[in-house]
């Protein structure tokens, strides 16, 4: 589930442990945004140190 400022984006789980994001008000048709296990730790390991603070 997405936060409230998100609250058009879809996402699920991987079986890998990934997930899979999408614009939800574009329905089954939308682009899918797949992102690897590492690639979420590394985003939310930069968002812990502030990396982007500048897009808030």
């Amino acid at each position: 589930m997405c936060a409230d400022q998100f609250r058009h984006c879809s996402a699920d789980p991987l079986p890998d442990g990934g997930v899979a994001m999408r614009n939800s008000t574009l329905g089954d048709a939308g682009p899918v945004i797949r992102y690897t296990k590492a690639e979420l730790r590394a985003f939310i390991l930069g968002a812990q140190a502030g990396e982007v603070d500048d897009l808030i």
